[in-house]
C-alpha cells in the first residue's frame, strides 16, 4: 500500500512507475479504506504479466470442504469470469501447475532470467 500511496502523491511527469500486482485491488475489498483508489488513481501502461490466484492449504487437509467448486454451473461462472477450474482433486491440480511450470520454463530460460 506504500507504494500505491506514493505513486498517487507523485507529480504526473512519467519518472514514477507502479508495478502492483493482484492485492492491489483486493486490498480494495479486504479494508474499509485505502489511501487511494486502486483504479481510479491510477493510469493504466499496459499488462507485464498474467499470474493466477491459488487456493491451497497444507498437504494433510482434507479437501473436501470446496466440492462446490466442481459443480458445472460454479465451474462455468468461473470460466465466464476469466478463470480456469483445475481438475477435481489435489493431485490433479499439483499436475496442472506442474505443466505451466513447464511451459513458461523455456521463456524464462530464453530470457536469461533466473528460476528458483
Amino acid at each position: 500500500m506504500v507504494a500505491g500511496e506514493i505513486t498517487k502523491a507523485a507529480a504526473p511527469d512519467g519518472h514514477t512507475l507502479f508495478l502492483p500486482y493482484h492485492q492491489h485491488t483486493v486490498n480494495a475489498a479486504l479494508l474499509k479504506k485505502l489511501p487511494y483508489h486502486p483504479v481510479n488513481d491510477f493510469t493504466p501502461i499496459t499488462q507485464l504479466t498474467e499470474a493466477g490466484l491459488l487456493l491451497v492449504t497444507h498437504p494433510g487437509t482434507p479437501a473436501k470442504n470446496f466440492k462446490i467448486l466442481n459443480e458445472p454451473d460454479v465451474r462455468k461462472r468461473i470460466q465466464a469470469a476469466g478463470g480456469t477450474p483445475v481438475g477435481s482433486s489435489p493431485e490433479d491440480f499439483r499436475k496442472f501447475l506442474l505443466a505451466d511450470m513447464a511451459k513458461w520454463a523455456d521463456v524464462v530460460k530464453r530470457s536469461g532470467a533466473k528460476m528458483f
